[in-house]
């Protein structure tokens, strides 16, 4: 059964204006995402809106927001040899998600030159 589906849009340039971006990356990522960040020499910007859309499309499917346990941080976002990507939920967010009896979310992006845009569903 589906419980919630979410979706974002985020404009690259809004990243690309960002000053402190490994600032806003400590924030935004999970540990394992941030050592993925600092190895990229380019593409951090992309890197980082791509990781932040799809965190903000999973806590949309919630219809949580960003709050205990579900902060950015928590939330990590991988993807398998094929590059299919997949969320972890690490820490008191891996509880809730076992609590609230999610079996799977399914994720998409997509992305051009100015745009990436994330979409989850959840199901129980």
């Amino acid at each position: 059964m589906i419980i919630g589906t979410g979706i974002d849009i985020v404009e690259i340039d809004r990243f690309k204006k960002i000053k402190d971006l490994k600032g806003i990356a400590k924030k935004i990522l999970h540990t394992n995402e941030l050592e993925e960040f600092n190895k990229k020499v380019k593409d951090q910007t992309i890197f980082l809106a791509k990781k932040f859309a799809f965190k903000e499309a999973f806590v949309k499917a919630l219809g949580t927001g960003f709050r205990e346990p579900y902060y950015l941080d928590r939330i990590e976002i991988i993807k398998d040899k094929l590059g299919k990507p997949s969320i972890i939920a690490h820490e008191e967010a891996k509880k809730e998600f076992e609590d609230l009896g999610i079996t799977k979310a399914h994720v998409s992006l997509s992305d051009t030159e100015n745009y990436v845009v994330a979409f989850v569903v959840l199901e129980t």
